[in-house]
């Protein structure tokens, strides 16, 4: 009976434990994640020109470059900010490179989430000018697979992409693992608002997976003020000059 009474305390302790362990994670509103970087993005190489072929062979240097990459998702309170926390090197080449492999997937600038007003910023420097992007929020549709990143347990997610760029409008799908266990709502990049904390997720162009979490003291997030405030829309337009000037360029460099 004694030895019944106390493997019966040892269990309500260990279960008072995990609880205890797990209300923790559930109401941590301090995190920092740390998420590495994949390019499955290639260089197109069927139109047969020069600058294409000579940017095919940026596709292995690219991945290699993309290695190094860390990004940093901060999360206080109701707000979160997401950017690229890896230094480059003195190595000019190695710099292009990297700052490449930084945009590649849509991964360039700080992301700025504020959970209580559904505000999604992106701050970015663009044609030698600041602004700030209005994000609009994602349609999520929620599947049964599961998996674990680490030690939390994750469930998929999906969405599709729009980009409209100088080539026209294209559409991807998304599949983003998010856990229950961490703080809900925020993700890494433009990746948000779904019932728990995005730990993987990939576009077809990149995947970024969290590698560690850590709770971490309370500090705070501001709000980005600088820069001109422009929609989705205005922002594609943008891009669409920007890659015009870099289609100019290589095509005088390739001549």
């Amino acid at each position: 009976m004694k030895n019944s009474v106390v493997k019966i305390a040892l269990i309500i302790s260990a279960s008072l434990g995990f609880i205890s362990n797990n209300s923790y994670a559930q109401n941590a509103k301090f995190l920092e994640i740390i998420y590495k970087k994949d390019i499955s993005l290639k260089v197109d190489t069927a139109k047969n020109n020069a600058h294409q072929i000579n940017l095919s062979e940026f596709n292995a240097p690219l991945s290699d470059a993309a290695k190094d990459i860390r990004y940093s998702l901060k999360i206080s309170n109701h707000n979160s900010v997401f950017k690229v926390v890896e230094s480059l090197n003195n190595d000019s080449k190695n710099n292009i490179l990297k700052k490449a492999a930084i945009n590649i997937g849509g991964t360039n600038g700080d992301f700025y989430i504020n959970k209580q007003d559904s505000t999604a910023i992106l701050n970015k420097t663009l044609l030698d000018a600041n602004f700030r992007v209005l994000l609009k929020p994602k349609k999520w549709k929620i599947h049964k697979e599961n998996k674990l990143i680490g030690k939390y347990l994750c469930y998929k997610a999906t969405t599709i992409d729009t980009v409209n760029n100088s080539k026209g409008v294209h559409k991807f799908r998304v599949n983003a693992w998010f856990t229950t266990q961490l703080a809900s709502y925020f993700g890494p990049s433009a990746y948000y608002g779904l019932p728990g904390l995005i730990l993987e997720v990939d576009n077809g162009k990149m995947k970024l997976t969290a590698t560690e979490v850590t709770f971490v003291k309370p500090f705070q997030i501001r709000k980005p003020k600088s820069g001109k405030l422009i929609t989705e829309d205005e922002d594609s337009s943008n891009q669409i000059k920007a890659e015009k000037n870099i289609k100019e360029h290589f095509d005088d460099v390739f001549k």
